[in-house]
Protein backbone atom coordinates (compact mmCIF):
# COMPACT_ATOMS: atom_id res chain seq x y z
CA UNK A 1 0.00 0.00 0.00
CA UNK A 2 1.70 3.59 -0.72
CA UNK A 3 -0.94 6.35 -0.46
CA UNK A 4 -0.16 10.03 -0.87
CA UNK A 5 -2.78 12.32 1.06
CA UNK A 6 -2.22 16.39 -0.48
CA UNK A 7 -3.84 18.95 0.95
CA UNK A 8 -2.40 22.37 -0.59
CA UNK A 9 0.94 22.44 0.07
CA UNK A 10 0.94 19.42 2.22
CA UNK A 11 2.08 15.45 1.18
CA UNK A 12 1.55 12.96 3.81
CA UNK A 13 2.44 9.33 2.38
CA UNK A 14 2.27 6.34 3.81
CA UNK A 15 4.10 3.56 2.61
CA UNK A 16 3.46 -0.34 4.02
CA UNK A 17 4.30 -3.93 2.83
CA UNK A 18 7.04 -3.36 0.77
CA UNK A 19 10.24 -4.90 0.31
CA UNK A 20 12.32 -2.19 2.34
CA UNK A 21 11.44 -0.82 5.55
CA UNK A 22 7.56 0.66 5.59
CA UNK A 23 7.45 4.22 6.08
CA UNK A 24 5.67 7.29 6.66
CA UNK A 25 6.93 10.06 5.35
CA UNK A 26 5.53 13.95 6.29
CA UNK A 27 6.77 16.96 3.73
CA UNK A 28 6.36 20.16 4.99
CA UNK A 29 7.76 23.25 6.63
CA UNK A 30 5.12 23.45 8.86
CA UNK A 31 4.81 21.49 12.25
CA UNK A 32 3.28 17.73 12.37
CA UNK A 33 0.87 17.59 15.29
CA UNK A 34 -0.69 14.42 16.76
CA UNK A 35 -3.45 15.42 19.26
CA UNK A 36 -5.80 13.42 21.18
CA UNK A 37 -8.60 14.20 23.24
CA UNK A 38 -9.28 10.47 24.13
CA UNK A 39 -9.76 10.62 28.00
CA UNK A 40 -7.21 7.20 29.07
CA UNK A 41 -3.94 6.29 30.27
CA UNK A 42 -2.71 5.71 26.81
CA UNK A 43 -4.05 8.89 24.59
CA UNK A 44 -1.05 8.68 22.05
CA UNK A 45 0.14 4.70 21.80
CA UNK A 46 3.48 3.58 19.68
CA UNK A 47 4.06 0.36 20.04
CA UNK A 48 5.64 -2.58 18.69
CA UNK A 49 5.02 -6.34 19.23
CA UNK A 50 8.74 -7.66 17.49
CA UNK A 51 10.72 -8.13 20.16
CA UNK A 52 13.86 -7.61 17.40
CA UNK A 53 12.24 -4.04 16.94
CA UNK A 54 12.47 -0.94 18.84
CA UNK A 55 11.33 2.66 18.47
CA UNK A 56 14.12 5.35 17.01
CA UNK A 57 14.07 9.61 17.20
CA UNK A 58 16.50 10.65 15.08
CA UNK A 59 16.76 14.26 14.10
CA UNK A 60 19.57 16.44 12.27
CA UNK A 61 18.96 19.63 14.50
CA UNK A 62 22.38 20.94 15.75
CA UNK A 63 21.55 24.80 17.30
CA UNK A 64 17.82 23.55 18.67
CA UNK A 65 16.57 20.91 21.24
CA UNK A 66 16.55 17.78 19.45
CA UNK A 67 13.42 16.69 21.72
CA UNK A 68 11.35 18.52 23.88
CA UNK A 69 9.24 17.13 26.44
CA UNK A 70 6.42 19.47 28.43
CA UNK A 71 4.38 18.10 31.48
CA UNK A 72 3.52 21.41 32.96
CA UNK A 73 0.08 19.53 33.82
CA UNK A 74 1.28 17.17 35.84
CA UNK A 75 0.54 17.06 39.13
CA UNK A 76 0.44 13.65 41.16
CA UNK A 77 1.27 10.83 38.47
CA UNK A 78 5.27 10.77 37.04
CA UNK A 79 6.61 13.05 34.28
CA UNK A 80 8.27 10.28 32.71
CA UNK A 81 7.47 6.66 33.95
CA UNK A 82 10.22 4.13 32.77
CA UNK A 83 9.36 0.49 33.69
CA UNK A 84 12.42 -2.22 32.61
CA UNK A 85 11.56 -5.53 34.53
CA UNK A 86 12.78 -8.12 32.16
CA UNK A 87 16.27 -6.25 32.27
CA UNK A 88 18.87 -9.11 33.27
CA UNK A 89 22.25 -7.72 31.65
CA UNK A 90 20.51 -4.74 29.41
CA UNK A 91 20.73 -0.74 30.76
CA UNK A 92 17.30 1.04 31.44
CA UNK A 93 18.60 3.98 30.71
CA UNK A 94 21.96 4.70 28.84
CA UNK A 95 23.05 8.21 28.03
CA UNK A 96 26.01 8.18 26.50
CA UNK A 97 28.43 10.55 24.37
CA UNK A 98 31.93 10.52 22.46
CA UNK A 99 32.13 14.26 21.84
CA UNK A 100 35.71 15.48 21.84
CA UNK A 101 34.44 19.02 22.36
CA UNK A 102 36.72 21.39 24.50
CA UNK A 103 34.09 22.78 26.09
CA UNK A 104 32.22 20.05 27.18
CA UNK A 105 33.24 20.20 30.72
CA UNK A 106 32.08 23.78 31.15
CA UNK A 107 28.81 24.10 28.58
CA UNK A 108 27.95 20.37 27.63
CA UNK A 109 26.38 18.10 30.20
CA UNK A 110 25.26 14.37 30.03
CA UNK A 111 23.09 15.56 32.79
CA UNK A 112 21.75 18.64 34.46
CA UNK A 113 19.30 18.57 36.61
CA UNK A 114 17.92 22.21 38.18
CA UNK A 115 14.97 22.67 40.53
CA UNK A 116 14.49 26.70 40.55
CA UNK A 117 11.32 27.65 42.20
CA UNK A 118 9.98 31.66 41.51
CA UNK A 119 10.00 32.41 45.43
CA UNK A 120 11.43 31.17 48.66
CA UNK A 121 9.97 27.40 48.50
CA UNK A 122 10.63 24.53 51.12
CA UNK A 123 10.38 21.32 50.05
CA UNK A 124 10.03 18.47 52.08
CA UNK A 125 11.61 15.12 51.41
CA UNK A 126 14.63 14.57 49.11
CA UNK A 127 15.23 16.40 45.28
CA UNK A 128 17.59 13.34 44.39
CA UNK A 129 17.45 9.71 45.42
CA UNK A 130 18.27 6.05 45.15
CA UNK A 131 16.54 3.54 46.08
CA UNK A 132 17.23 0.16 46.80
CA UNK A 133 14.36 -2.36 47.87
CA UNK A 134 14.17 -4.53 50.61
CA UNK A 135 14.72 -7.25 49.05
CA UNK A 136 17.51 -5.63 46.54
CA UNK A 137 21.49 -6.45 47.09
CA UNK A 138 23.73 -4.96 45.27
CA UNK A 139 27.90 -4.36 45.23
CA UNK A 140 27.06 -0.46 44.99
CA UNK A 141 24.70 1.95 44.90
CA UNK A 142 26.38 4.17 43.11
CA UNK A 143 29.80 4.65 41.44
CA UNK A 144 32.22 7.03 40.22
CA UNK A 145 34.97 5.81 38.03
CA UNK A 146 38.10 7.35 36.51
CA UNK A 147 38.42 4.63 33.50
CA UNK A 148 38.71 1.35 35.43
CA UNK A 149 39.85 3.12 38.66
CA UNK A 150 37.33 3.91 41.34
CA UNK A 151 36.96 7.74 42.85
CA UNK A 152 34.20 7.25 44.80
CA UNK A 153 31.63 4.66 45.62
CA UNK A 154 28.74 4.27 47.95
CA UNK A 155 28.15 0.66 48.96
CA UNK A 156 24.97 -1.22 51.16
CA UNK A 157 27.49 -1.46 54.33
CA UNK A 158 30.55 1.05 53.39
CA UNK A 159 31.43 4.07 51.71
CA UNK A 160 34.87 4.40 50.17
CA UNK A 161 36.69 7.56 48.46
CA UNK A 162 40.00 7.07 46.62
CA UNK A 163 40.34 11.29 46.38
CA UNK A 164 41.40 13.75 49.44
CA UNK A 165 38.51 16.15 51.33
CA UNK A 166 38.25 19.32 52.02
CA UNK A 167 35.84 19.78 54.65
CA UNK A 168 35.33 24.03 54.34
CA UNK A 169 32.46 25.02 56.28
CA UNK A 170 32.39 26.05 59.87
CA UNK A 171 31.98 23.68 62.36
CA UNK A 172 33.26 20.26 64.36
CA UNK A 173 32.75 17.10 62.06
CA UNK A 174 31.77 14.65 64.58
CA UNK A 175 32.26 10.78 63.97
CA UNK A 176 30.36 8.60 66.17
CA UNK A 177 32.93 5.50 66.24
CA UNK A 178 36.77 4.86 66.31
CA UNK A 179 38.93 6.64 63.50
CA UNK A 180 41.29 4.19 62.01
CA UNK A 181 44.35 5.02 60.33
CA UNK A 182 45.33 1.83 58.24
CA UNK A 183 48.50 2.85 56.93
CA UNK A 184 51.23 2.16 59.45
CA UNK A 185 54.31 3.70 57.86
CA UNK A 186 52.66 7.47 56.51
CA UNK A 187 49.87 8.18 58.64
CA UNK A 188 49.03 11.06 61.54
CA UNK A 189 46.87 13.29 62.70
CA UNK A 190 48.13 17.21 61.99
CA UNK A 191 46.92 20.35 62.54
CA UNK A 192 47.88 23.80 61.30
CA UNK A 193 46.15 25.93 64.28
Amino acid sequence: LDLDVVEGGLTLNYDFGETTASTVTYSSTSNLEFESTAATANAILLETTNTAAGIDITTASTTVDALDLTFNSVTTANGIDLNANALTSGTALNIASTSTSTTAPTSARLAYFNWAPGSATTMTGDLFRLDLGSNGNVTNLFHIRDGTSTLFRVAEAQIESAVPHSFTAAGDVTMAFDLLLTNQTASAIKTNA
